[in-house]
């Protein structure tokens, strides 16, 4: 992978095209040629579907490298750390757009709602044969207005349309579910952490925010998500030290401190705990 750095470089929508920071679709054969900077280590803060017709190469997410073969989807969450393989000669169409984009016509419940989305949920899709064609279809109509017209709104319809063909394809328990306010709370949850895993890592601290109390929030994790609302944190808190740890030079009581950990010894042993092994070996290990 070559030498690491303190960084990860982060990009927007925009590392396509500054025109259009929030939507962008394009051809995957030679997105590398294009983008040389996608060869390294970055960090998405977007969402991506990679729909691969011809075999060819591989890309890597969050150190888990993914071989592009037909009939699959390749969906990308923000936060994800990847890398793509520049030399691969695979062929297909590569969809990025942020939450905003979407739910500018559809709200933010609507995104939920499709359960592929989740950061719980492998990111390689299956594309079943009946729907290949049918998929193909979609979004070769799709890019040709993208390159022509370019509606917004119309993408958005696109958009929506091969977002529901997707979540049929691989029938993910929960795809389907309506947003109650109960699940709502658990969504704000889930988007609260994001944003504040590295300051808040009690449940309480988040409850307070959601105006429930602990243990209600608690029961909603364990209902939705199947999931204790302190296991939610942890493992949010893992994700980003494991990404440090596997693509900076860091060292761990940097990390520690970027993570929020009042001390190195208290983040060595969450992070065994949480692994079964020290940050040290899981980095050597990698």
């Amino acid at each position: 992978m070559g030498s690491k750095s303190d960084t990860i470089p982060v990009y927007t929508v925009d590392v396509f095209s500054t025109g259009k920071p929030f939507f962008w679709m394009g051809e995957w054969r030679g997105i590398g040629n294009a983008y040389p900077h996608l060869a390294l280590p970055h960090k998405q803060m977007f969402y991506t579907l990679i729909h691969v017709q011809e075999p060819g190469g591989h890309i890597i997410i969050d150190h888990e490298v993914i071989y592009l073969t037909p009939f699959n989807v390749i969906c990308i969450k923000p936060g994800s750390i990847v890398q793509v393989d520049i030399a691969g000669r695979s062929n297909g169409y590569m969809i990025c757009f942020s939450e905003s984009f979407f739910s500018l016509r559809y709200n933010n419940n609507v995104l939920q709602r499709f359960a592929f989305l989740s950061s719980e949920v492998p990111s390689r899709l299956n594309l079943q044969t009946d729907y290949a064609e049918k998929w193909h279809s979609l979004n070769t109509l799709m890019f040709e207005e993208y390159k022509t017209r370019g509606s917004e709104q119309v993408l958005r319809s696109y958009l929506n349309i091969i977002l529901n063909e997707l979540d049929r394809c691989n029938n993910i328990p929960g795809a389907a579910e309506q947003v109650s306010a109960r699940l709502n709370k658990v969504i704000q949850f889930e988007k609260m952490v994001e944003e504040h895993y590295y300051e808040w890592k009690t449940p309480a601290a988040y409850a307070a925010q959601l105006y429930i109390t602990t243990n209600y929030l608690n029961k909603l994790c364990q209902e939705y998500r199947s999931s204790t609302a302190g296991e939610i944190i942890r493992k949010r808190v893992v994700i980003e030290a494991q990404r440090s740890l596997h693509y900076t030079s860091l060292s761990v009581g940097e990390i520690a401190i970027q993570l929020g950990f009042e001390s190195l010894s208290y983040f060595v042993t969450f992070f065994k705990k949480n692994t079964g092994v020290t940050p040290e070996t899981f980095r050597k290990n990698r």
